[in-house]
């Protein structure tokens, strides 16, 4: 049975809708302890916890989009009320949807490994983790990574034993786990084993963010640009230090047009659109538009600026 639009909608959280850093008390309507897996699959081991600790709120934060279907469905059927979950990249978002010192407990089981070389730069596991980690989680509080392959998580042990925020326990094989999901059952069956870093977070660092508090910029031209020259724009690529951006696709609509773009801070790339609407007076005002409504960062900001001056 395929999950009701009702439960993506009560589960899923938007966070371009809060005012952030997301909390317990905006996001559930009550305080308490709040914690956070990163990568939760199909849900089961976070159902799991949020059944286990109901006094504590659970976000989970996925990439693939069939993830918040699926854990949607799970949540719903069995009925929990204390967890919600997020679509985004984990890498970004939970430095910059958290505030310092906000969550309880972090957790990351089996992530993409991504081993080839090439893709390291989409690892979630790397130093960067590790400086959001002691930002993000109260002192006293543990980060906590199982994976079945032991380079990586070896790696991640090592990134979080350099990181003198934390005390890290010993890297353990074949650790005991409460819950099984269902790839565990499977591996557990082929005789692979799994492994485990726990690091408790002693002092707190703060980590430097690039969402953008201030509210997004309206922008204005003195006439509307043709279809020619913004056909003209397609795939031109701007640049500047770890910003990049570009016109993708132009669409006409009445009094203006549609544009899709992409912009990317370092690899946190959003796709969103910019709306170009012509005024009475004339002049025709750049607005981002607000589906999907993008994180507002230094990239998109960049993005919009760069239209503005390629069309005066």
């Amino acid at each position: 049975m395929k999950p009701s639009a009702s439960a993506i909608e009560y589960y899923k959280v938007v966070p371009q809708q809060f005012v952030l850093p997301l909390t317990s008390q905006s996001v559930f309507k009550r305080s308490g302890p709040m914690a956070v897996e990163i990568g939760f699959g199909g849900g089961e081991y976070l159902a799991f916890m949020a059944k286990k600790n109901p006094d504590c709120s659970y976000i989970g934060i996925e990439l693939p989009p069939e993830s918040i279907a699926r854990g949607s469905k799970l949540m719903q059927n069995q009925s929990i009320e204390n967890v919600r979950l997020i679509h985004g990249d984990a890498r970004y978002l939970l430095r910059e949807l958290f505030g310092p010192q906000s969550l309880d407990h972090v957790l990351m089981q089996f992530p993409m490994p991504w081993p080839k070389d090439r893709h390291a730069k989409h690892r979630i596991s790397s130093p960067m983790l590790a400086e959001t980690v002691a930002d993000v989680l109260k002192p006293g509080a543990t980060f906590e990574l199982v994976s079945d392959q032991q380079w990586y998580a070896e790696d991640c042990h090592r990134f979080f034993c350099e990181n003198t925020a934390f005390t890290v326990a010993p890297f353990e094989t074949a650790p005991h786990r409460p819950f099984l999901t269902r790839y565990e059952k499977k591996w557990q069956a082929d005789n692979r084993e799994t492994f485990r870093v726990v690091a408790t977070l002693n002092t707190h660092q703060s980590a430097p963010r690039f969402f953008l508090n201030s509210a997004m910029d309206f922008l204005t031209i003195t006439s509307t640009p043709t279809a020619e020259h913004l056909s003209s724009l397609v795939n031109k690529r701007f640049a500047e230090g770890n910003m990049s951006a570009q016109v993708k696709e132009v669409m006409s609509i009445e009094q203006g047009f549609v544009l899709r773009m992409v912009a990317s801070d370092d690899s946190f790339t959003q796709f969103f659109y910019t709306r170009l609407r012509t005024r009475k007076d004339g002049n025709c005002v750049i607005s981002i538009d607000d589906c999907p409504y993008p994180y507002y960062t230094p990239a998109v900001r960049f993005a919009i600026h760069q239209l503005q001056a390629q069309l005066v």
